[in-house]
């Protein structure tokens, strides 16, 4: 058994969630990939890895070098009255094109990957589609990314979700990279993260899980955003 203070996490930043990946029937309309995003128990599933991993809606950590806070996509609020549920909305689609839906989700092996597939796949059916879980580097419709950003800016995170997503966000993501000044970038990140969560071309669900376990004697350890422990700085004695 793991001594629970050898267990140390660090408040990796970064990205954890889906990306689509396709765009090809169901997944062609916004409204039916908002459907899909809304109806993932995001906190059940982080709850079922650790008490301490916190799930998340919102693609940006925080506002780091973007003109505006993290845009919160229209799926992250309650149904309105006239609105219709995640199933009505898939039943709609599939009322005007009959057959079945197959969604393939890739995911890597491992018992975490297990349980998100559990609960991406209940979603899924939960909506009258049916999941494949495949590998990694399969061809797939829902792709995870778990990744530690390797920098501090917005614009690393609009890029990465970006697998394929609208013409207007690819647009601003690439003035991001080429503008001339700090302000017309952070103008530009912004755009990109408001037409990504418009969009609907990524599903957030967490920050990275990153976690090691320590010894006592490992005194110089430190939690990090980046999760990076050079052995060489863990401890501060030379013997």
């Amino acid at each position: 058994r793991i001594a629970p203070i050898s267990r140390r996490f660090d408040p990796a930043a970064g990205l954890f969630g889906l990306a689509f990946t396709s765009r090809d029937g169901v997944l062609a309309s916004p409204v039916n990939r908002a459907a899909i995003a809304r109806s993932i128990d995001r906190a059940g599933f982080t709850a079922a890895i650790s008490p301490e991993w916190e799930s998340t809606t919102q693609l940006l950590p925080e506002q780091l070098d973007s003109a505006a806070p993290p845009a919160l996509a229209a799926w992250t609020q309650p149904l309105a009255p006239d609105e219709r549920s995640p199933r009505a909305t898939i039943d709609a689609w599939r009322a005007a094109n009959p057959g079945d839906v197959r969604i393939r989700v890739a995911l890597p092996d491992g018992p975490g990957a297990t349980i998100l597939y559990g609960y991406v796949a209940g979603a899924l059916l939960s909506l009258g589609m049916a999941p494949e879980r495949v590998g990694p580097d399969a061809p797939a419709d829902l792709r995870l990314i778990d990744e530690v950003a390797p920098y501090d800016s917005a614009r690393w995170y609009v890029a990465r979700a970006c697998q394929p997503c609208s013409g207007a966000a690819q647009l601003a993501i690439e003035a991001a990279r080429e503008a001339d000044s700090p302000r017309l970038r952070a103008q530009q990140i912004a755009a990109a993260d408001a037409a990504l969560a418009s969009d609907v071309a990524f599903i957030p669900i967490a920050r990275p899980l990153r976690w090691s376990l320590v010894a006592p004697r490992l005194r110089a350890w430190a939690a990090n955003s980046r999760a990076w422990h050079p052995l060489n700085h863990l401890r501060t004695d030379t013997n």
